[in-house]
C-alpha cells in the first residue's frame, strides 16, 4: 500500500503533517511548471515503472507523481527520483526553484499546525471510514472522472489508499480552500452523518 509518508500520531502537533504538506506543495507547484511535452518526457521515462493503460489516463505530472508514490519511488523524505526525472526533461529550472528549497527546509524545525487546515490523520481516518463512496467524495470535492480513473487504477483493491490519494490530490489543489469545513460540507450533502459527527463536530 502506498503511503506518501509513515502514519501520523494522533493529536494537534502532528510531526508528519507539515512534511506531508510541504512536499504536495512542492509536488503541484512542479506540476504546474511542466507543460504537455513535459508531461509526454516524464511518461516515457517512467514507461518501465508505470503501465501503458495507466499512463493514458494521465492528464498532469501530479498523476505520474501520485503512480511513484505508490511504488514507493517518491515520498516526502526522498525525492532524488523527482530530481532525476526533472534533469533528464531539462527542467533543472524547477528543481532550483521548488526541489532544492524543499529539501533545505527538511533540517528546519517543524512548525505548528496553521488552524484551519486538515490534519493528515484526520484525512486518514476519514479515507479508512469512507469506504466504497470514495469515488463519491471525491466528485463532491470537485476532483474530475480522468483523476478519480487515475487514482482507482493506481489503487486497485484498496479502497483506504484510493480514498487517501483522493483526499491528497484534492488537498493539493485545493491548498487553503481544503479546509475541515469544506470536507465537512461535502461529507455531509452525502449523508455520512457518522463521519461528520466523529471527526468534525467543532468544525
Amino acid at each position: 500500500m502506498a503511503n506518501v509518508g509513515p502514519p501520523c500520531p494522533p493529536g494537534t502537533n502532528d510531526p508528519v503533517f507539515a512534511r506531508q504538506l510541504a512536499f504536495r506543495t512542492m509536488l503541484g507547484r512542479v506540476s504546474g511548471g511542466l507543460g504537455q511535452e513535459n508531461l509526454r518526457q516524464l511518461k516515457n521515462l517512467c514507461a518501465d515503472i508505470i503501465p501503458l493503460q495507466q499512463r493514458e489516463t494521465m492528464d498532469s505530472a501530479i498523476d505520474v507523481f501520485d503512480a511513484l508514490i505508490q511504488k514507493q519511488l517518491l515520498t516526502y523524505e526522498k525525492v532524488e527520483f523527482l530530481s532525476d526525472l526533472l534533469k533528464a526533461a531539462d527542467r533543472l529550472d524547477l528543481i532550483e526553484e521548488y526541489v532544492k528549497p524543499y529539501v533545505d527546509k527538511q533540517d528546519d524545525p517543524l512548525p505548528e499546525p496553521t488552524p484551519g487546515t486538515l490534519e493528515f490523520r484526520v484525512l486518514k481516518a476519514v479515507a479508512e471510514e469512507v469506504g466504497r463512496d470514495w469515488k463519491m467524495l471525491a466528485r463532491y470535492l470537485g476532483l474530475d472522472e480522468v483523476k478519480i480513473q487515475s487514482i482507482h487504477q493506481s489503487n486497485f483493491g484498496d479502497l483506504h489508499e484510493a480514498a487517501l490519494q483522493a483526499l491528497l490530490r484534492w488537498q493539493t489543489a485545493e491548498g487553503p480552500k481544503a479546509t475541515p469545513r469544506a470536507l465537512k460540507r461535502a461529507l455531509t450533502e452525502m449523508k455520512l452523518m457518522s463521519i461528520v459527527h466523529k471527526h468534525f463536530q467543532t468544525v
